[in-house]
């Protein structure tokens, strides 16, 4: 299977106007799942219904 051509060529991180958006890194787990669990019913409709949150 070919691998798509911008695999191995995005930056780690991209900026923008308001906010930098980068890949996900060994030790962010905790700080998502605090994030996650306090948006949990904004994030709702949008979540697999399997996802359940574990405190």
């Amino acid at each position: 299977m070919p691998r798509a051509p911008f695999v191995g060529r995005l930056p780690e991180t991209l900026y923008s106007e308001r906010l930098p958006i980068r890949v996900a890194r060994p030790g962010d787990g905790a700080m998502l799942a605090e994030a996650i669990a306090e948006s949990h019913t904004d994030l709702a409709p949008w979540l697999d219904r399997g996802y359940a949150i574990v405190r």
